[in-house]
């Protein structure tokens, strides 16, 4: 009879359960007493177990579960949002492939792979806000629309293809730029709803932090600036060379173009410094106003760098008529699969809680080490 007892003081909500069951098992052991038998005793506790009410248990909205699953599915959507905007990196070059097949088979794996992260990560998201009661109205909010952040860059792709076969590098020019503007739009306006919904508490300033970090994003981007220059002055002497030879000196046709793609390559170069510099001098605000997150935005700052980095090369590059003899100093492809799987990292343990924890287990005789993903206070 006992055993039904307790089976039956299971069937309660948690708060009524052990005073339930105490109750029950003193009736039991007392019942040959007050004349009654244990049957009746278990009987009459399933028949109030099945009738007692039961009010609906809502998780909370910020316990551990709900709260984790939330930081990964904006991690996630945030993550492959950014890749989908880092798009205009890739201006449509096929400098990335050398004569290298070891080379080409990483870059053509890790770019397969990334593909791959973009059409699955904004998915998993929307299901994980979808499926997880509680979940803030911002982060099911912020989610969507990196999401469609995601599926507006996919036109950059087909923009970018088309730039690839063009002579010069500033064709489509101005639709590139309108069709970035809107996934651009959606994954700022994603990204604040996250930022504002886990704010965390204010931290003391650290001036020092925001100038180490200022100090490092204008150090790689003089470096970066230092490159394109190389780089714009040895295509213009391949110019000038392919103008001497294959067109006999003939610059009647070819001297608006040159001009064209100069001045097209002179803006692209002042564009892409001036916002490389307020990159960095967000990147040192963050730092300076959230010492606790500097190294992240910091590391972020140097990623974005990278991949803005291999949009104005190949941009360079396609804009002369001498770039096919001119190889680029680092191949685009290595500039943006580090740049964007960088990013991915940072955005995953910095705005998902994602870590990679070792957990020893004794098998046998000897000793196993499995690496588990854990993120918040859930292990995935």
């Amino acid at each position: 009879m006992n055993l039904i007892i307790r089976a039956a003081a299971r069937m309660l909500p948690a708060p009524m359960r052990d005073r339930y069951r105490e109750q029950w098992l003193a009736d039991a052991r007392d019942a040959a007493e007050a004349g009654l038998s244990p049957a009746s005793i278990a009987l009459a506790a399933v028949t109030f177990a099945l009738a007692a009410p039961r009010p609906i248990e809502r998780r909370r909205q910020d316990s551990p579960s709900v709260t984790a699953r939330a930081r990964l599915a904006s991690a996630l959507a945030l993550s492959a949002a950014v890749i989908g905007v880092s798009q205009f990196g890739n201006a449509g070059s096929n400098e990335g492939l050398t004569s290298s097949s070891v080379y080409n088979v990483v870059v053509v794996i890790g770019t397969a792979v990334m593909v791959l992260y973009l059409g699955l990560a904004p998915i998993v998201a929307i299901v994980l806000v979808s499926v997880t009661r509680g979940t803030p109205a911002r982060i099911r909010a912020a989610v969507w629309l990196l999401a469609a952040s995601v599926l507006g860059a996919a036109s950059q792709g087909l923009i970018n293809s088309i730039r690839s076969s063009s002579p010069v590098g500033s064709t489509l020019l101005a639709e590139a730029a309108l069709a970035l503007a809107l996934p651009v739009a959606l994954c700022a306006t994603g990204g604040a709803l996250i930022i504002r919904e886990y704010a965390s508490q204010p931290q003391p300033r650290s001036r020092l932090r925001g100038m180490m970090s200022l100090g490092v994003g204008v150090a790689a981007l003089g470096l970066g600036l230092a490159n394109v220059v190389v780089l714009r002055d040895r295509l213009h002497a391949a110019d000038v060379e392919f103008v001497r030879t294959v067109l006999d000196g003939d610059l009647d046709g070819a001297a608006a173009m040159l001009a064209q793609s100069g001045q097209a390559t002179e803006a692209a170069v002042v564009v892409w410094a001036v916002v490389g510099l307020a990159a960095c001098l967000g990147a040192a605000w963050i730092a300076y106003t959230l010492p606790r997150r500097a190294l992240a935005s910091t590391l972020a700052l140097l990623f974005a760098l990278m991949i803005m980095h291999a949009g104005v090369l190949t941009y360079v590059w396609l804009s002369s008529f001498g770039g096919p003899g001119v190889h680029l100093t680092v191949p685009e492809a290595v500039l943006l699969l580090v740049g964007r799987w960088g990013l991915v990292a940072v955005v995953l343990v910095s705005v998902g809680g994602v870590r990679l924890t070792g957990v020893r287990r004794l098998s046998g005789t000897g000793r196993r080490h499995d690496i588990t993903a854990t993120t918040g206070t859930e292990v995935l």
